[in-house]
């Protein structure tokens, strides 16, 4: 079945009001990094409900990972939806406007931990889904929906387990972090180094005789870094 751009969004227009539940219930269930296990039977049973098989993955006791393959007819390439359900712990001297878990709509904004990372586009490409779904559209191939664990920490229970594993394989997709609503093609990633700075040893009395110490050097370079210069 072919849907237009048009067809496709007005399905969403008459169903926001669930989209939109959707997300409350994903945020009104707290899922700190490491207690993510509450809010993953969350994405289950808006997955199970409509009908999408679910597994469960987990990387260590009580941290799981839900994978979710919808099947076409015909066969073609995968598409992979990929999110996080962990949050960073809320800040215990600045709750929020509504606290940290209330998913309350005011304003024209949803509010509670995670709404923008990622909670909020866990639950549009939870929604897309079930709602071509429910449209009738076949996908040439397949859609896997993955919702990870551990993302805050690293990943190591979560996408690289997974990854690991050989669990999580597709030929595109899209992870869906915040990104101030632009798509964007590809990322530069994380560099982790360590950096080790070095002096003359000397005597503490005659630190500053002999140039930079150690600890200057690092105080410099973090300066630099932090505080840049104009051009």
């Amino acid at each position: 079945m072919t849907l237009s751009a048009k067809q496709i969004s007005s399905f969403v227009d008459q169903n926001k009001e669930e989209a939109i539940r959707c997300l409350q219930e994903i945020l009104q269930v707290p899922s700190v990094t490491g207690e993510e296990e509450a809010v993953s039977h969350v994405f289950e049973k808006w997955m199970t409900a409509n009908g999408l098989p679910v597994e469960r993955i987990y990387g260590a006791p009580n941290r799981p990972n839900l994978l979710s393959e919808w099947k076409g007819t015909k066969e073609g390439k995968r598409f992979v939806f990929n999110g996080h359900m962990d949050v960073f712990p809320p800040d215990p001297k600045d709750p929020g406007k509504y606290g940290p878990w209330s998913g309350i709509v005011a304003d024209g904004h949803i509010y509670g931990r995670g709404a923008s990372d990622m909670k909020g586009g866990d639950a549009g490409a939870l929604m897309a889904v079930i709602f071509l779904k429910r449209m009738g559209f076949d996908p040439k191939g397949s859609i896997l929906l993955s919702w990870m664990c551990d993302e805050e920490n690293g990943s190591k229970l979560g996408a690289q387990y997974l990854l690991n594993n050989g669990y999580l394989r597709g030929d595109f997709g899209l992870c869906m972090e915040p990104c101030d609503g632009r798509l964007i093609p590809k990322h530069g990633g994380i560099l982790r180094g360590h950096v080790t700075y070095t002096a003359e040893a000397q005597h503490t009395a005659a630190i500053y005789e002999h140039g930079d110490n150690a600890l200057e050097k690092a105080i410099n370079v973090i300066l630099e870094l932090s505080f840049p210069k104009n051009g």
